[in-house]
């Protein structure tokens, strides 16, 4: 069986576009709040993220101003994960970069290689492209300061701002080596199970349907009883 990839193989060498089909980014503070949560009790541990269900785009594959080769996925499942950790992973890269250092520059520049690509020499466009061209101005300007932000702010749009917000808040609080740990947290740590539906020869529209309207929600009991589990493991109560 072969390793589930972590966040950092997810991105490397990838560019992912959000079909006009998916809703727009709609996590809240909370949800990146609890993710936070999550990692601070795996420690050291793996954690798992779920599935990421995408499409490989036949004839998508492009190459960088380097030569580097990117492959390109029509994403059906994940853009609440993905937009949610490159936001974060975006914001620690710009507070090392402000604290200086060359090992500082070097782990802010392994996190824009995830998120970012350079067709043409110093011209950075996202690797997580957005069909909806107001939604993808939108995240573009938070993560690259460009395009200027589209004039009406929608709730997706509001959405983004907030994730942001907290992310820029949880990063101004930590010290410079617990960045870098955080960082290395993210990229290494969290795993995913990648599913492409290309391959297996899956309807993405059926698949789409089936995602977002068969899914049972745990209950709160369900979650609490999960919970102490987990407690249970970890402090041997």
């Amino acid at each position: 069986m072969s390793e589930m990839p972590n966040f950092d193989s997810i991105c490397s060498g990838h560019i992912y576009q959000i079909p006009l089909n998916q809703r727009g980014f709609s996590w809240e503070v909370k949800n990146l709040k609890e993710l936070l949560e999550d990692l601070s009790l795996a420690g050291t541990d793996a954690h798992f993220m779920g599935t990421i269900v995408a499409t490989t785009i036949e004839g998508g594959n492009i190459r960088d101003c380097n030569n580097a080769s990117y492959s390109r996925w029509r994403l059906d499942d994940g853009q609440q994960r993905i937009t949610a950790l490159m936001i974060l992973v975006n914001e620690i890269s710009k507070k090392l970069l402000e604290l200086g250092g060359d090992n500082e520059k070097q782990v802010a520049n392994e996190i824009n290689k995830l998120l970012f690509i350079e067709k043409t020499e110093g011209v950075k466009s996202l690797t997580l492209e957005n069909l909806n061209e107001e939604l993808h101005n939108s995240l573009s300007f938070i993560l690259l300061g460009t395009p200027p932000r589209p004039a009406e702010i929608s709730p997706p749009m509001k959405a983004l701002d907030k994730v942001r917000d907290y992310a820029k808040e949880v990063v101004n609080s930590k010290a410079k080596n617990d960045l870098i740990s955080l960082k290395n947290q993210i990229c290494t740590n969290l795993k995913f199970n990648l599913v492409d539906l290309a391959n297996a020869g899956i309807n993405r529209h059926l698949a789409f349907d089936a995602i977002n309207s068969r899914g049972l929600p745990l209950s709160e009991f369900d979650k609490i009883k999960n919970f102490c589990g987990l407690l249970h493991r970890k402090c041997t109560l």
